[in-house]
């Protein structure tokens, strides 16, 4: 009876001794195929994969943020205005000693001087396609005359029934005269309604406009503002 006891006692030890070894078999065979036990190696991959993507969407919804804001202020700066503009760049010296000593349009903004200081320059919301300098209002001085663009119809200025303005690019018409050393606004023309390639000026025909259909419209100072005096297919 003892003997059999001892031997039960044997091979219970020996039960035991097998079970830890299978136990120990098992960790290692999960440690050579990548399986572990939950909080393992395995969990940390899949939020690394995680971390991993949500980085790249970050990153492509700044580039896209960045993209629509470079797109945003490039279109404020005129980027997208129609190919047909010509735009002007030029340096005119008015002849008399009362007027300004010169005036220059340069990529698209326009100076006046005198005496080699900066009296005045066109604001930075507008592009100044062309200007001339001449007497449109019959009062024997010379005016400024800007044609331009602008975002909106009316600019700083609009109808009472008109709520609020457009926020599209728009041709204007503007003319200033020079008093006492400075430039004054005169008329300021609301959207023109035409496509203007040029225009020029002369005593004869006054203020010629020429639209991108090569139809010519002739302009005069009659009373306020221009008034269409003739026009040419």
């Amino acid at each position: 009876m003892c003997t059999d006891k001892l031997s039960d006692k044997n091979n219970f030890a020996d039960d035991f001794r097998s079970g830890g070894r299978i136990a120990d078999d098992f960790r290692s065979s999960s440690r050579g195929t990548g399986l572990c036990w939950a909080g393992g190696r395995g969990a940390d991959g899949f939020r690394s994969s995680g971390h991993r993507r949500l980085r790249l969407l970050l990153f492509f919804m700044a580039v896209a943020v960045l993209a629509a804001a470079a797109a945003v202020f490039a279109w404020t700066k005129g980027a997208f205005l129609p190919s047909w503009i010509l735009w002007q760049e030029k340096t005119l010296e008015p002849p008399t000693e009362d007027a300004p000593t010169s005036i220059t349009l340069d990529r698209r903004h326009l100076t006046v001087f005198k005496d080699d200081k900066a009296a005045w320059q066109s604001p930075d919301n507008v592009l100044v396609q062309d200007f001339l300098w001449c007497d449109i209002n019959h009062d024997s001085a010379d005016e400024l005359i800007l044609l331009c663009w602008r975002i909106g119809r009316y600019g700083d200025a609009k109808p009472f029934w008109v709520e609020k303005d457009e926020k599209t690019w728009s041709q204007h018409i503007y003319i200033y005269e020079w008093r006492n050393d400075e430039i004054h606004p005169l008329w300021m023309a609301s959207d023109i309604g035409m496509d203007v390639v040029s225009f020029d000026f002369s005593e004869t025909n006054r203020l010629c406009i020429t639209e991108t259909n090569q139809r010519q419209t002739y302009w005069d100072w009659l009373s306020w503002g221009l008034t269409l005096i003739k026009s040419q297919p």
